[in-house]
C-alpha cells in the first residue's frame, strides 16, 4: 500500500502511478500481476480512510513536495551553521550532536513553521541529551523538598546538645580573633 500511496502522490494520473509500481516489481510478483483495476480498488480503500489527501493523489505533487522539504532542510542547516554547529542531513534525517538534539527540534518547528505555515510532528529515534539529563536523578525533586523541609524547620528542631555545642564553637571562634 505504501509503494502504490507513494506513487500515486508523484504520478500525474492513476494510469502512470499504477504502471509505476508495476514496472518496479521482480518478474512473477503478486503486485506484477495486479491490474489498473484492481490498483484502483486499493487506491480507493486508502483515500476512503485518508479523504484528506485526496487532492494531491494523481496530481504530480512529488517534485512540490520535495522542493518543500529541501526548503526546510536549507533553513535547518542554515541556523546551524549560523550557531556554528555541526550537522548533517541524510535524506530525510538529521544527525546532530547528543546536545544538539532540542536545538533540533527547535529548529525544524521554525523551519516547518516558515516554509509550510504549520508545525510538522517529528520523528526521533534516540533520546535527547536533556531526556537523559532529565532522568539521571528521577527522584530530585522529592529529595529537594525534603532538604528543604530540614532546612527550614531545623532552626526549630534544634536539640539541646546541639546548641550547646554552637556556643561553644562561637566562644572557640571569638578567642582565637
Amino acid at each position: 500500500m505504501k509503494l502504490l500511496v507513494l506513487a500515486a502522490i508523484n504520478a500525474k494520473d492513476r494510469s502512470s502511478a499504477f504502471g509505476a509500481i508495476r514496472y518496479n516489481q521482480p518478474d512473477g510478483s503478486i503486485e506484477k500481476t495486479l491490474t489498473n483495476d484492481e490498483l484502483g480498488l486499493l487506491l480507493d480503500t486508502f483515500l476512503q480512510r485518508h479523504p484528506y489527501l485526496e487532492d494531491g493523489i494523481c496530481s504530480d505533487q512529488g517534485i512540490r513536495l520535495m522542493n518543500v522539504d529541501s526548503r526546510i532542510t536549507n533553513y535547518i542547516i542554515k541556523e546551524f551553521i549560523r550557531l556554528q554547529k555541526p550537522i548533517l542531513s541524510v535524506h530525510d534525517s538529521y544527525i546532530v550532536d547528543t546536545r544538539d538534539v532540542e536545538l533540533l527540534r527547535d529548529c525544524m518547528k521554525e523551519a516547518s513553521l516558515h516554509v509550510v505555515g504549520v508545525d510538522l510532528a517529528a520523528e526521533q529515534e534516540l533520546p535527547s541529551y536533556q531526556d537523559v539529563m532529565a532522568t539521571r536523578y528521577p527522584d530530585r525533586d522529592y529529595h529537594l523538598q525534603v532538604f528543604e523541609h530540614y532546612l527550614i524547620n531545623s532552626a526549630k528542631n534544634k536539640t539541646t546538645g546541639y546548641k550547646l555545642r554552637y556556643q561553644q564553637y562561637g566562644s572557640y571562634k571569638e578567642g582565637s580573633e
